[in-house]
């Protein structure tokens, strides 16, 4: 699968980091977004996945109210590096 990386994703600070908060942000990081406008972040841990699905419809409705409506997303998927 492809995702799209918007130019955005190279200043996290401007965007990600007022989003979500500088502790979500030092574990989770957005890795893109594919066709159907769901945001992929890779997450530090298991642990952090988990609670990103736990949180998912706060993250989302924070995260949306930054965004122009057409560029707003529908979803998150929580990754995490296996080691």
């Amino acid at each position: 699968m492809t995702l799209e990386r918007p130019t955005c994703f190279g200043d996290l600070s401007a965007w990600w980091v007022p989003a979500v908060g500088e502790d979500v942000a030092r574990h989770v990081v957005p890795e893109g977004i594919d066709v159907q406008r769901r945001l992929y972040v890779e997450c530090s841990s298991r642990a952090w996945a988990t609670q990103v699905q736990v949180m998912e419809e706060a993250l989302l409705a924070r995260l949306n109210r930054r965004l122009a409506q057409e560029r707003q997303f529908n979803g998150l998927v929580a990754g995490f590096p296996s080691r």
